[in-house]
């Protein structure tokens, strides 16, 4: 994919007449949650034409939506109730009202030194499924799962519901010294 193409070789975009020209598009990036638009200028069944370029290029495993609303929840900065303690998240469970057929994708970053969501370094922790059981649990396996304190994203495009988050457990452990 190009910066000006979003090629997609499993559609069948809507051709006829002027196509989908004028559509907004959402693409949002899975490594780090970025998300940027656009709007359809024109197409084929498999391509869209951008009317404006993407900053980057996305890949294979990015998402793109025609006509949605991206959704981002940014929490506070919390430490668990131990502010000068390092600690050690291992899992995250996410309970949820069923209803989306969308899965959101969560984000955690450790000591932010800054306040500003935009520029934070964000890692990818899992995405999560808003079918089943109501609840997701996931292992925190990266390097932003320990430290003092953490912020965390949920981040969907979610063009037909609501996205409603119950519930977070956090799971951790505190590497002190207790003596």
């Amino acid at each position: 994919m190009s910066k000006e193409w979003l090629n997609d070789g499993g559609a069948a975009f809507y051709t006829g007449d002027a196509g989908l020209r004028g559509v907004p598009v959402i693409v949002m990036d899975r490594d780090d949650g970025t998300i940027q638009y656009s709007r359809v200028h024109s197409n084929t069944a498999k391509k869209l034409k951008l009317d404006v370029p993407l900053d980057t290029n996305p890949d294979q495993y990015d998402t793109y939506i025609l006509a949605g609303n991206p959704v981002s929840v940014v929490s506070v900065d919390t430490h668990f109730g131990y502010p000068r303690t390092e600690k050690s998240i291992h899992h995250v469970t996410v309970e949820y009202e069923r209803g989306i057929s969308r899965n959101a994708y969560f984000y955690l970053v450790a000591d932010p030194g800054r306040m500003d969501d935009e520029n934070l370094d964000w890692t990818f922790v899992a995405a999560v499924s808003f079918t089943g059981k109501g609840y997701a649990r996931f292992p925190v396996e990266v390097a932003d799962g320990t430290g003092r304190v953490f912020r965390f994203k949920v981040v969907a495009i979610n063009p037909t519901s609501d996205l409603v988050i119950t519930h977070m457990t956090f799971e951790f452990t505190l590497d002190a010294d207790w003596q």
